[in-house]
């Protein structure tokens, strides 16, 4: 119908032009659709992490608990914490205290409290 020079309508390449030009189209789609979830995917991980964390830190703000303050003494406050509940006793065996590393007996250096009076301390 519309193909050649014997119509004289329009030359057959242009009829190549739709299937060429939905390659890209196709392409990029896909690519934004991917991109897309890439970012929802990385939202997910990182951002709703983040933005618990900054609840978190904010509720301490409400009413009833009476803390007042910056981030940063809430942050200290948690790693304190944190340093309380994972410690563990030192061990006094051999392996850790080895006996030829002891000083030799003898009378401790003694000093003078400065908030006390004729008391000295070793």
């Amino acid at each position: 119908f519309c193909c050649g020079d014997k119509y004289g309508c329009c030359p057959t390449w242009i009829l190549c032009y739709p299937c060429v030009a939905l390659l890209p189209f196709v392409l990029g789609a896909v690519g934004l659709l991917l991109g897309g979830v890439v970012a929802l995917v990385l939202y997910l991980l990182v951002g709703v992490a983040l933005w618990l964390v900054i609840c978190y830190l904010q509720s301490w703000s409400w009413w009833g608990h009476g803390w007042v303050g910056d981030i940063y003494p809430k942050i200290l406050y948690i790693i304190y914490q944190q340093m309380l509940l994972s410690w563990m006793p030192g061990e006094t065996t051999p392996k850790f205290m080895p006996i030829d590393k002891l000083r030799p007996k003898g009378p401790l250096d003694k000093s003078d409290i400065d908030y006390a009076l004729a008391i000295q301390v070793p």
